[in-house]
């Protein structure tokens, strides 16, 4: 689903027009797969995910993560808990007649 995603997803630019092709991909462990590390060599995007520590080295050739690119990860992190917190005043569902 995540490759999919990364074809939709654009960024604005201070010209106006629309860059397709982020530089990074800032994500957890979760997304730690060939696959989606293939897509994106593939698409010239360094991936920033560390690996699972169940994956043996000398099988995935494994290059040093980006500590300093991956701490901006947090800001994301941040902004959807903020989002779970506010989520009944964003959906409006206290004020509802029955309340």
């Amino acid at each position: 689903m995540l490759c999919s995603l990364l074809g939709r997803v654009g960024i604005i630019r201070q010209s106006g027009h629309l860059k397709s092709r982020p530089k990074a991909v800032l994500a957890d462990k979760g997304y730690s797969s060939q696959v989606l590390r293939n897509s994106l060599i593939i698409k010239e995007i360094k991936a920033v995910i560390p690996f699972k520590s169940n994956k043996k080295a000398s099988q995935d050739k494994r290059q040093k993560l980006d500590t300093r690119l991956y701490k901006k990860r947090n800001v994301v992190e941040r902004c959807f808990v903020k989002l779970k917190e506010n989520r009944r005043i964003a959906t409006r569902s206290e004020k509802t007649a029955k309340n």
